[in-house]
């Protein structure tokens, strides 16, 4: 069984540069996605090897958990992976590929949800950050060892890499 990797945006891939969700979402909302220095410019660049690096050793399934999935659809999110040179990303996402949302929810509220419905077993991995995954860090997955936070403005460092390779890997030996 592939493991599932929830993924959040902001912190995660998106580092607190020129570009954002915003622009983003107005791109989408005014009919163009013609912007190239936006697509080229959005994810941090080492954030965006290390995924890379994550999927090729791993080849999981992804299920957003990002905010972004409030604005923009399945297809919008497939465009942006696409745009931004995250392919795998879009190609493996989930039959199930966001968290529900409401107003009032919580990130780990959001993922449990989720697992209540669609978790087989398989190993998981949830990649956030403090700012919108603290609720995630007194969570029972987390002391089971599947997230990995990620520090605001650096993104999915070298060192998160290696925390969440450590953490697939004992998941996959006890399977």
């Amino acid at each position: 069984m592939r493991p599932t990797v929830f993924l959040d945006l902001d912190d995660v891939l998106v580092g607190r540069g020129i570009y954002n969700s915003y622009q983003v979402i107005q791109l989408f909302e005014h009919g163009t996605e013609e912007w190239p220095e936006l697509w080229q410019g959005l994810m941090h660049i080492d954030a965006k090897e290390n995924l890379k690096l994550l999927h090729a050793e791993f080849s999981p399934l992804y299920v957003i958990s990002s905010s972004w999935t409030t604005q923009l659809g399945r297809e919008q999110m497939i465009l942006v992976f696409e745009r931004t040179g995250l392919e795998f990303v879009a190609c493996n996402l989930h039959e199930e590929w966001t968290t529900p949302k409401s107003k009032d929810s919580s990130r780990i509220s959001e993922i449990e949800a989720w697992l209540g419905k669609n978790s087989k077993g398989e190993a998981l991995l949830i990649l956030d950050d403090h700012h919108s995954g603290w609720t995630l860090l007194e969570s029972t997955l987390y002391q089971q060892g599947k997230v990995v936070i990620c520090d605001i403005d650096r993104c999915f460092v070298a060192d998160r890499l290696k925390e969440a390779r450590q953490l697939l890997l004992a998941q996959l030996e006890n399977n």
